[in-house]
């Protein structure tokens, strides 16, 4: 087995192992906590100003992040991928003060990186050319957040690699540079990122 392998299989042994721990932590311990359990937000961030109950997987996103380029992250419905979507967007992001006391608190370099992040639930995708035309304009919508103007005419396909260009000729520069990296998963988020 390569060494690349190697290390996707402990990566996935650890994660199966700490979940298993978790949910016993939780069924021992819920009773004890007196926070609230958010049975409906897919926030990262609301979850934690909501001081709501979050179980810490930072540290295996802590590995994910150090693993690879690229991934493909498949997981049945309600399984936390929209979560997990939103908590990278804000690790990128460089949001330090919403993970005091999680595992990845201290042992993460906190810089702050341009994120384009795609909410595919806020999409109209009644029929093809609907969906384009959302797509499009929550492009535009993204664009502006960075203040950066998009051809209007252009295809959203041109826009978003337009976009990614002009965020990294904007925002970056030295040693970090900005890469079209994605992931990607059958739910409904997706999240442009580089770090």
């Amino acid at each position: 087995m390569s060494m690349y392998l190697n290390k996707i299989y402990q990566f996935g042994k650890s994660l199966l192992t700490t979940t298993i721990k978790e949910r016993l932590f939780l069924r021992s311990e819920v009773n004890n906590l007196r926070k609230n359990m958010s049975l409906t937000s897919q926030s990262f961030a609301e979850i934690i100003e909501n001081d709501q109950i979050y179980v810490d997987k930072t540290r295996q996103i802590h590995q994910l992040i150090n693993l690879g380029k690229y991934f493909f992250l498949s997981r049945p419905r309600r399984f936390g991928k929209s979560l997990l979507i939103s908590t990278l967007k804000e690790l990128f992001s460089g949001n330090k003060h919403l993970f005091k006391g999680l595992w990845i608190y201290d042992k993460y370099l906190w810089e702050s990186y341009p994120v384009i992040h795609i909410d595919m639930s806020k999409v109209a995708c009644d029929e093809e050319g609907i969906l384009k035309i959302s797509l499009s304009k929550i492009l535009d919508k993204i664009a502006r957040s960075y203040d950066i103007q998009l051809d209007k005419d252009d295809h959203y396909q041109h826009k978003f690699s337009d976009l990614i260009e002009k965020i990294a000729e904007r925002n970056l520069s030295g040693p970090k540079k900005v890469e079209g990296g994605r992931t990607s998963h059958t739910g409904s988020d997706q999240t442009a990122f580089s770090p």
